[in-house]
């Protein structure tokens, strides 16, 4: 997959739902019990039963980027979260000039030792990311805040 290709992905998720822990399935009472008793605390939310009566896929941030691989073939080695995706890019650093990022390019939030969150650079100035289970995966607007790039695809 290359980068077009990949930002395509990205933004083809836009409009489906939040859920921590999750990389692309699909929402069920099932996923639902597992994750919560995984991670109890983003598990709180009253929407829940909603979402899963309109079922879509869920992401969290790291789950948009990497669903791709573990869609196809889950591997433990690829279930990552932010910080151990640019931990993985060879082609990564701070964000200096977003004018010169290639769409399909990584972006996080975060610090020198720990990235807390990732998007998808979509061009001229958008971003696809799983924001939290209140917006879902959405379209946003670059601002000061993503500090670092990695290219993933």
């Amino acid at each position: 997959m290359n980068n077009l290709e990949f930002a395509s992905y990205a933004k083809s998720k836009v409009g489906c739902y939040y859920w921590f822990g999750t990389f692309g399935q699909k929402a069920s009472k099932a996923l639902y019990a597992e994750k919560k008793a995984q991670y109890p605390k983003y598990y709180t939310a009253s929407d829940f039963p909603k979402q899963i009566a309109n079922p879509k896929q869920v992401f969290d941030c790291a789950g948009l980027v990497k669903s791709i691989i573990l869609l196809k073939k889950y591997s433990p080695s690829d279930d990552l979260g932010a910080t151990g995706i640019y931990s993985k890019c060879k082609v990564k650093g701070g964000i200096s000039n977003i004018n010169a990022l290639k769409v399909g390019t990584l972006l996080f939030k975060g610090n020198d030792k720990q990235k807390t969150h990732v998007g998808i650079y979509l061009g001229s100035g958008k971003i696809a990311e799983a924001k939290g289970h209140a917006y879902g995966v959405i379209e946003s607007s670059f601002n000061s805040t993503w500090k670092y790039y990695a290219e993933y695809y």
